[in-house]
């Protein structure tokens, strides 16, 4: 039986991207004078944050960013509520997974504090983390030698896949335009999110600042809301 790999790392890339800074002041450029026209580096800025600080946003539409995210599936399960993507994720009825599952890194909050709707968090030792890491280790080794026992029996893999958790990895193609991208993460970086959907977040806003570091620079400043 194939041992199983644990990691906390979420990855992130950018694949591919339409669009830029500019592209959002010739939108917003052409109700005005109705046609491209370029525009200087203060003018751009001063343009840009007019729209923000202004509430008009759908020039930010014009700008689109296509992102691979390497996430276990409860991560992916909450990060693909937010309907405005555009989403294909890699299928475990046709192809096998490798042997990759998620454990969290050791600075991550342990215990939950609270009421429902009011839940603080608090980090754990290392010993309790050295307990989960053990713990996980065990339930998804016994999960994965499970699914190889049923694949090597013949079982499809569209039914053999029931035995694996929500910790193991997937990966999926993500599409926004980057007004779409500003309002997943004023939802995903806030302190209340999900600990390994802020950190997905702060990678993606770090793909976006490739992207369009203009718009990204003042939505920050703005207060990083939309």
């Amino acid at each position: 039986m194939t041992q199983v790999e644990l990691t906390p790392d979420l990855t992130v890339t950018l694949i591919d991207s339409m669009g830029n800074d500019d592209s959002v002041t010739h939108a917003a450029r052409v109700s005005i004078v109705g046609a491209r026209a370029e525009t200087e580096e203060g003018e751009r800025k001063g343009l840009l944050n007019f729209l923000m600080s202004n509430g008009h946003l759908s020039p930010f539409e014009h700008v689109t960013a296509t992102m691979m995210l390497e996430v276990p599936i409860f991560v992916t399960r909450e990060i693909q509520r937010h309907r405005a993507f555009s989403y294909n994720e890699i299928s475990a009825r046709y192809a096998k997974r490798p042997p990759k599952f998620y454990a969290p890194q050791f600075d991550r909050e342990l215990h939950q504090i609270g009421k429902p709707g009011k839940y603080t968090f608090e980090v754990g030792t290392d010993d309790e983390m050295l307990v989960v890491w053990s713990e996980m280790r065990f339930a998804y080794q016994t999960a994965w030698d499970a699914y190889e026992r049923l694949l090597e029996n013949g079982v499809a893999r569209e039914v053999a896949r029931n035995c694996l958790p929500v910790g193991i990895f997937t990966a999926f193609y993500m599409t926004g335009n980057l007004r779409n991208w500003m309002g997943f993460l004023s939802l995903r970086t806030a302190p209340d999110a999900l600990f390994e959907i802020r950190e997905v977040a702060f990678r993606i806003e770090q793909e976006l600042y490739k992207v369009a570091p203009a718009c990204m620079e003042l939505w920050d400043r703005a207060g990083r809301g939309l």
